[in-house]
């Protein structure tokens, strides 16, 4: 294992909440700021943070596993 892994592996549950907190908060403020638009515009919205979301997760759990298998 890398000695930057090593470093910076017991941050990864602070760093999955603070994906999970910011993907909370964007969908709140979306829902807060989409007064007036169309469902299919607020869905959208929706998909794309939850998106963005999603890949941050995912890049957090490769480099889990690549920690765990260097």
């Amino acid at each position: 294992m890398h000695w930057w892994m090593v470093d910076h592996i017991h941050y990864l549950p602070a760093m999955i909440y603070a994906v999970l907190l910011i993907d909370i908060v964007s969908i709140v403020v979306i829902i807060k700021h989409s007064k007036g638009l169309g469902q299919d515009e607020i869905l959208a919205r929706l998909k794309t943070g939850c998106g963005v979301a999603v890949f941050l997760l995912w890049m957090l759990l490769v480099y889990y596993i690549a920690s765990l298998l260097w």
